[in-house]
């Protein structure tokens, strides 16, 4: 099976994959509120704003949590790193 090292898994592969996740969710969140961000659809600016804030702490909730279990997994299997 060869070398198994969670730190090149998780520094090659999986902060990528966050990154475009998050950027992912960022554009996804501007697309779809952009009539309420822009003004122009008699709703107020701050409604979009808030609607792309909880999407973004969604984004890093999501983030933290997948870290928090690769944290937990180092911990308990010292083998892996």
């Amino acid at each position: 099976m060869g070398n198994f090292n969670i730190d090149t898994i998780f520094q090659q592969y999986l902060w990528p994959f966050f990154a475009f996740g998050f950027i992912g969710v960022l554009l996804y969140g501007i697309t779809r509120n952009f009539k309420a961000l822009s003004g122009s659809d008699g709703e107020s600016r701050k409604e979009g704003l808030i609607d792309l804030a909880w999407l973004i702490g969604y984004a890093l909730a999501a983030i933290g949590v997948i870290t928090a279990v690769v944290a937990a997994i180092r911990a308990f299997k010292p083998s892996l790193s």
